[in-house]
């Protein structure tokens, strides 16, 4: 079966809901055809799990980046662009609810502090980590806009 029969056959089961049948004709397309690959990823944002696949996502989405702007696809780039950001803002959440979790009992008692000196230590990291991914986020949606 030729990989744009495998594509459209993998859109069709998407459809019909059949998103695992689809992620697995969808992974084993292999095409170096940046036409095809575009739609094999806009076709893997669907069926990927985004809760748990979040770097996955990720990862296709700055490939599908990289092929529209080699052929000058600004729409389908402004969509990934965006849909870069909020994947982005899913990964910057589950940081901020860490960090959250860690300060828990210094808000309730000031003068506990942190429990643990690791606490401090991975409250400051994710500190220091938020900020470049936060910057990001701004420039991509300032990128789309």
């Amino acid at each position: 079966m030729s990989e744009i029969k495998k594509l459209n056959k993998a859109r069709d089961l998407i459809a019909q809901g059949g998103h695992v049948e689809a992620r697995k004709i969808l992974e084993a397309i292999t095409s170096k055809d940046p036409k095809i690959r575009l739609d094999v990823i806009l076709a893997l944002l669907v069926v990927f799990d985004h809760v748990t696949e979040n770097d996955k996502l990720l990862e296709v989405t700055n490939e599908g980046i990289e092929i529209t702007m080699k052929n000058g696809n600004e729409s389908v780039n402004s969509y990934l662009l965006a849909r870069k950001s909020i994947f982005m803002l899913t990964h910057l959440s589950s940081m901020i609810h860490r960090q959250k979790n860690l300060m828990l009992s210094a808000s309730v008692f000031e003068w506990i502090g942190f429990s643990l000196e690791r606490d401090k230590k991975e409250f400051e990291f994710i500190v220091e980590k938020r900020k470049p991914i936060e910057k990001e986020i701004e420039s991509l949606i300032s990128s789309v806009i």
